[in-house]
């Protein structure tokens, strides 16, 4: 009688590891991909600004400027959200918010001059 409850407590062990493990992959894909857009998205910022007509010291300056600020202030709402609506819905609500924001930007870069020589 007590083999098989040991039996039992290790295939419910092995169940529990299995579905950590496979939670923990899914945790960890969307870690890597939570930031994806926004990596994607900002190689392609610099030759549009230029493209545009602006100096890369006029891009640093408002990078700088308006980086340090909108950072500090996303620190404060991301703060704000997880303590309102948690850390999963607040995870959930981010990860929505940049990919619409991602693909708001999206035409405009699709609208510059380099892309439409390339047709």
């Amino acid at each position: 009688m007590k083999s098989v409850r040991r039996n039992e407590v290790a295939l419910l062990c092995r169940i529990a590891a299995l579905f950590v493990a496979s939670l923990g992959l899914l945790i960890f894909a969307f870690i890597g991909t939570y930031r994806l857009t926004d990596y994607t998205m900002g190689s392609m910022a610099n030759p549009f600004y230029l493209d545009l007509g602006f100096t890369l010291k006029q891009i640093a300056a408002v990078a700088k400027i308006y980086g340090t600020v909108l950072s500090v202030a996303g620190i404060l709402v991301g703060g704000l959200a997880v303590t309102r609506l948690g850390r999963t819905r607040s995870l959930l609500l981010g990860s929505a918010l940049v990919i619409m924001i991602t693909l708001g930007g999206a035409p405009r870069f699709e609208s510059s001059s380099e892309v439409r020589r390339a047709r």
